[in-house]
């Protein structure tokens, strides 16, 4: 299985972690050129962390590394279907991609996880790093950004209208989020972090990579029709976490009290919680604030040693505040850059009520009402109980941290991710490789 799906398409890697092509459009003469190599490897920083594999060469020669493949997995077979991949045309594959398995599963259940490319900042090769494909391309008044947006819009609109051409609307839950506020050194070639401008900070960068409400709050829907109401909202504090354990309730499928862990049985602890209520009921509260738990956000100063800060009911707590990724090095004047330090509040946190106060501008006075006093010991007692289970530390082989079929994912000792279109075909079975990493086009086409 494709990481436990039954079919994957997609770029293994975040739009920045390797150079890609982009096609012309119109009347334009010449494809973007490639760089002749990244330096500083976007991936190689998410490896640190253990949260991809170390990059694998060949030899010092091998370019595999430098750009992105577009990978496709069917049946158990992987295949790379380019290298580098052309972006002008990557969403209409995944459209494809996308409505070719709805048609085929219409009868059946099905779930389908699309996990868009867009809009992700791409390598400095491409123009103001992002990417759009023809019918997009400066369309939007917001420059490149808002035409990868509406491109990524377009997807979305294509899956919800293969799932009405087999009048399945009243049986499918729709869910669309993101995963992090925006990058915000990357300026206009990412999004905007709107009222959640963490006013207290001091400094300007509070987006992706920070705990304030600009670098962890999304945007959220869900849709079912028949069964969740049409415009309506909550302000429960929702994680991406619950959406696994709500999903498991809905299909009436208990969640495993234990897991095997390196050969050995343990307790299975789940950080997600069942949001039944505030997904299809009228809950206007989270399901921890029942059970006075506490969402604990990681990153930040403190990384992944403890959380820096913890929405608590209606309540955020900083135990510590930083700037977003990058930090504040970049172009906005430098008067905005005062105070871009990390920050800690260990004895006293910081505490906003973010319902009424979502851009974090008036911090409450910690001993200034019952209701502080009463969160922190919700918080504390909260915070002993996730601390006695939670062990940090990078994601390695050895602690199971590492995709269990990795072995199969290896040819004659090298990673078949580290690949220039194939390179492993021959030991497959295959022809060799399929295309140039030079930056030649790629001419072949395959059936999704």
């Amino acid at each position: 299985a494709a990481r436990g799906f039954d079919a994957y398409l997609g770029i293994p890697f975040s739009d920045d972690m390797g150079a890609a092509r982009l096609s012309p459009c119109g009347n334009a003469t010449a494809a973007m050129a490639l760089s002749g190599g990244t330096d500083g490897w976007g991936r190689a920083l998410y490896a640190e962390r253990g949260f991809a594999q170390s990059l694998e060469r060949e030899n010092d020669d091998d370019p595999a590394g430098d750009y992105l493949p577009l990978v496709q997995q069917l049946n158990g077979d992987t295949t790379v279907v380019e290298q580098p991949v052309d972006l002008t045309f990557l969403e209409g594959k995944y459209s494809k991609f996308s409505t070719d398995f709805v048609d085929a599963h219409a009868s059946d259940r099905f779930f389908f996880y699309a996990a868009t490319s867009h809009v992700h900042t791409t390598e400095a090769n491409l123009p103001a790093s992002q990417y759009a494909g023809c019918e997009f391309r400066g369309a939007s008044i917001r420059g490149p950004f808002g035409d990868a947006l509406a491109e990524a819009d377009a997807l979305v609109g294509d899956v919800v209208k293969a799932v009405d051409a087999h009048d399945l609307r009243d049986d499918t839950l729709f869910i669309f989020s993101s995963d992090n506020g925006p990058w915000m050194i990357q300026a206009q070639s990412a999004g905007s972090v709107g009222h959640l401008y963490a006013r207290a900070a001091g400094y300007w960068n509070i987006g992706k990579g920070s705990t304030w409400e600009g670098g962890v709050r999304v945007p959220a829907f869900i849709s079912w029709k028949g069964v969740v109401q049409a415009g309506g909202t909550t302000p429960a504090a929702i994680s991406a976490s619950d959406v696994f354990p709500t999903l498991s309730k809905l299909i009436g499928v208990p969640l495993p009290s234990t897991m095997d862990y390196n050969g050995t049985s343990v307790k299975a602890v789940y950080d997600g919680v069942d949001q039944t209520e505030a997904f299809f009921g009228a809950a206007t509260t989270s399901a921890r604030d029942a059970t006075k738990d506490c969402l604990f956000l990681f990153g930040g100063p403190y990384k992944d040693v403890k959380p820096s800060a913890a929405r608590c009911g209606p309540l955020k707590l900083h135990w510590a505040t930083g700037p977003g990724l990058g930090g504040c090095v970049s172009t906005p004047p430098s008067e905005l850059n005062d105070n871009c330090t990390d920050q800690y509040y260990d004895d006293a946190p910081l505490v906003f009520d973010v319902e009424a106060d979502p851009s974090e501008q008036f911090p409450l006075a910690s001993n200034a009402s019952a209701a502080v006093a009463a969160v922190l010991a919700w918080a504390n007692a909260s915070y002993a109980k996730l601390m006695g289970e939670y062990v940090p530390g990078n994601l390695t082989a050895e602690n199971g941290g590492v995709a269990p079929d990795i072995d199969d994912e290896r040819v004659n000792g090298t990673a078949l991710y580290g690949v220039c279109c194939d390179r492993q075909a021959p030991a497959r079975g295959g022809t060799g490789n399929t295309c140039d990493c030079d930056g030649a086009p790629f001419g072949v086409t395959v059936e999704l």
